[in-house]
């Protein structure tokens, strides 16, 4: 016997015996209500017809006579009966003793009697011990009573008929209940068999049987969902297959990418990685975890904070001899941590070759320009014919373009690197006093082309630590790249404090940047405006080294994409100075 069927079968046993005792409770209490009132009727219509003999022995006080009577009646309609003077004494009943009998005036059918005619009550009779059905009739002689009748009829009769009803019932139930097991029976076989021999088939495909097929005689339902599952099979089968295809290209495909990648869940194991993960840094695929890996510890810290952070971070860092740079990047959808670690020492060398490259050369270049300008200021204060002077004064004025990208070059080159943060002079500058000289340094070329030069600093700006060498060049280029493309207007700089750092916006009237060059104007070399950028002689190099000089001050710069009206910068600079 399956569990299917015991519960199908409980459950309809439960229904069953549920409705059937509700049922029943209604019936015997509509059922016991009718047989009553039929025999209050009948007992009434009784009171009716022995009124009149009764209401004439009484008249004639013929006590003989009306015992006689009485028990007559008593015996052959199985009732009791009852004769009750005006004054509630009993004067004849068929079952018992009248002269023992308590008074009767106060009982509840006969005060009913006496007001209406006619009374009725069900109680248990201490003369009978047995509980009874009462119906009193008031007896009347010229408008004046002279006494009740009253007729009573033991209940237990119509709680024997009901015994029979309940056994009668209970037997109803019973057999109710056996064909219910049966017919049940048949139902849950004939639904449990191929039930059974699906859930088989289901377990063969969840173990990977995809080609099982079933097979059914059967023209209902039953045989639309094999139908359905055939299908579903085949279905699952061709798709699995592509499936496994498909996850052993991305496998070969993951593990042949020259980049080290690794999935961490939020107890940092490791749940997943490609081989150059394992191979970079010599580990054992098994239960790893990185606390217990030879990782530098900076990237496990960097790795632990994105997980309490779970925000992005990169990090640059040197393993076994190689340079490395890594990406953690939380994951929402499934609260993981995705690390992507690429070699970039080649990249390093080549970026380090540049560099040295470029110094090598600025340094070579540095002593022949200086000859060269020395000769050509030379030349200048001994040639008199314009027309050779001028040719001179263009050669110089070239060579002055050389030098300046030169020690542009080779103050860049000093700024990137990472040990020159040891060399800034860090002293308390005052914005105030900053701003205005520059403003002074560049007063002629203002007044030269118009324009105006509006400098807002908040009353709660303190002074800062740092290089004031240093922030004095990054005025300098800004407002030297400002005037070159301004045409009409002027500069504007609004300097504001917020908690812990300042915040400088500097802003032009001028041209503004390209949209297409926006991302690109820190870079160095990079000219934006090409051709006007020649026109002022422009190297390329001013705004890297702006960039450059703010984050060796632990600050960060960026041009405001959405400023329409010229140039707009946002400097911001920490007003303690901390050394990396």
């Amino acid at each position: 016997m399956t569990k299917f069927f015991l519960k199908l079968f409980i459950i309809f046993l439960v229904i069953i015996i549920t409705y059937t005792i509700i049922l029943f409770l209604i019936n015997f209490n509509s059922t016991k209500q009718h047989f009553t009132e039929t025999f209050q009727k009948d007992l009434k219509n009784l009171n009716i017809i022995l009124t009149e003999p009764i209401t004439n022995y009484l008249i004639k006080s013929d006590t003989a006579a009306i015992i006689d009577y009485v028990n007559q009646i008593g015996r052959q309609l199985e009732i009791r009966l009852t004769i009750i003077g005006n004054d509630g004494v009993v004067l004849i009943d068929s079952r018992g003793e009248a002269a023992k009998m308590d008074n009767h005036l106060t009982r509840p059918e006969v005060i009913q009697a006496r007001d209406n005619k006619v009374g009725f009550g069900i109680r248990f009779s201490n003369t009978t011990h047995a509980e009874m059905l009462y119906v009193a009739s008031r007896l009347e002689t010229n408008g004046q009573t002279i006494g009740y009748i009253r007729t009573s009829y033991y209940l237990t009769h119509i709680n024997e008929l009901f015994n029979k009803l309940i056994k009668e019932t209970l037997t109803i139930i019973g057999i109710l209940i056996f064909l219910v097991f049966v017919a049940i029976y048949f139902i849950t076989y004939s639904i449990s068999r191929p039930l059974k021999q699906m859930t088989s088939a289901f377990e063969s495909v969840a173990s990977g049987n995809f080609g099982l097929k079933l097979q059914i005689n059967r023209k209902d339902e039953f045989k639309k969902l094999v139908s359905s599952f055939n299908k579903m099979s085949e279905k699952l089968g061709q798709y699995f297959s592509e499936i496994q295809r498909q996850n052993v290209e991305l496998r070969h495909l993951f593990n042949s990418i020259p980049d080290s990648i690794f999935l961490l869940n939020l107890k940092n194991q490791v749940i997943l990685a490609n081989i150059t993960f394992y191979r970079n840094f010599s580990l054992n695929p098994e239960n790893l975890h990185i606390d217990n890996t030879n990782l530098p510890s900076e990237l496990i810290n960097k790795i632990k904070n994105v997980t309490s952070s779970k925000k992005f971070d990169t990090l640059e860092f040197e393993f076994n001899h190689k340079i490395y740079t890594s990406t953690i990047n939380f994951i929402e959808l499934n609260n993981e941590i995705l690390v992507v670690i690429s070699d970039i020492t080649d990249i390093k060398k080549i970026e380090q070759i540049k560099k040295d490259f470029v110094i090598n050369v600025s340094h070579e270049l540095k002593t022949p320009l200086t000859a060269i300008k020395g000769f050509i200021e030379t030349l200048e204060e001994e040639i008199t014919d314009d027309e050779h002077l001028h040719y001179i004064q263009i050669v110089r004025r070239h060579t002055d373009r050389l030098i300046t990208i030169v020690k542009d070059l080779l103050l860049l080159t000093e700024l990137e690197d990472e040990a020159y943060t040891n060399k800034l002079i860090i002293s308390n500058v005052d914005f105030t006093i900053l701003t205005e000289n520059i403003k002074r340094l560049f007063e002629q070329k203002l007044k030269e082309k118009k324009l105006y030069c509006k400098i807002n600093i908040d009353s709660d700006v303190p002074k800062i630590q740092a290089d004031a060498f240093r922030l004095e060049q990054v005025f300098v280029n800004l407002f030297n790249n400002a005037i070159k493309f301004t045409d009409s207007g002027g500069i504007e700089i609004n300097i504001k404090r917020n908690e812990e750092f300042v915040y400088v916006y500097f802003q032009d009237t001028g041209v503004g940047v390209p949209k297409e060059d926006q991302d690109r104007i820190f870079e160095r070399f990079y000219i934006s405006e090409k051709s006007r950028s020649r026109k002022f002689g422009g190297t390329g190099i001013g705004l890297s080294i702006v960039k450059h000089i703010i984050l060796l001050h632990n600050g960060s710069i960026n041009l405001d994409k959405t400023y329409e009206c010229g140039a707009k910068f946002d400097i911001k600079i920490p007003i303690t100075y901390s050394y990396k």
